[in-house]
């Protein structure tokens, strides 16, 4: 829901996806749209959800740290 640290917990999927299991951003993104999208209230923008790829992307977290667990 708006205002629930949705923003939050949206840029961690991503994290999740591109550092944590080293998914490609396009990956990502799709999973992103496909799957996480469709139960937000209200649904991110592709743009929106872009910008939290490329942030994920950024980040210094190292890649794989899923995968290590």
């Amino acid at each position: 829901m708006q205002g629930q640290g949705g923003s939050r917990a949206t840029f961690l999927a991503a994290l999740h996806l591109v550092k944590g299991f080293g998914l490609s951003p396009q990956a990502a993104l799709a999973l992103l749209e496909q799957l996480y999208n469709p139960r937000c209230q209200p649904p991110w923008s592709a743009k929106e959800l872009h910008h939290k790829v490329v942030s994920a992307e950024r980040s210094q977290a190292p890649v794989g740290y899923l995968l290590r667990a």
